[in-house]
């Protein structure tokens, strides 16, 4: 399957929806670009108390804003968003890990984020609502993931976390 940067692919309007997504209803978790570009894209959860959303950009990327019932947030809705990893930036969360890193541990995907209390930032595994089957497989963590979504027979990347290291020679 062909992966490309949504920079360069115009999306059809079928590949996403334009809404408001509101605190109250059914579990749900997506990639939200903001109807604002000075608004950073964000990860959305919405659960039992609410909705909750991490910036993936900005003063606040990657922590955790409860927003209170009766929030909403607005702007170009994936619903359906995939992650994908960079197996060559394996970390071992359990002994080291940055803030915006990706741990998969025993079936939960967690997102390393920052509480917004602690100063020095310390990165706390926040679990999303994706599982896999890993068994009791000892934690592994990625410093570089991409979301993307599928159009047709296409991956069109929609946000990246890091680069990969340039080659020496």
């Amino acid at each position: 399957m062909e992966r490309l940067l949504v920079s360069n692919y115009d999306l059809p309007f079928s590949a996403f929806d334009i809404t408001r997504v509101h605190s109250k209803g059914a579990d749900l978790f997506g990639l939200m670009l903001p109807s604002s570009s000075e608004q950073p894209p964000m990860l959305i959860e919405r659960n039992s108390f609410g909705l909750v959303v991490f910036p993936l950009s900005g003063p606040r990327n990657f922590q955790r804003i409860q927003l209170g019932i009766g929030a909403h947030a607005e702007g170009i809705w994936f619903s359906d968003p995939r992650i994908a990893v960079d197996i060559s930036s394996r970390i071992n969360p359990q002994s080291g890990g940055r803030i915006g890193d990706l741990s998969l541990s025993y079936g939960s995907l967690n997102l390393l984020i920052w509480d917004g209390l602690t100063n020095p930032p310390f990165p706390e595994p926040c679990p999303m609502s994706i599982s896999f089957d890993t068994g009791d497989a000892n934690p592994v963590g990625f410093s570089r993931w991409s979301i993307y979504t599928v159009v047709g027979e296409r991956e069109v990347e929609l946000w990246r976390r890091g680069a990969p290291e340039a080659e020496t020679t």
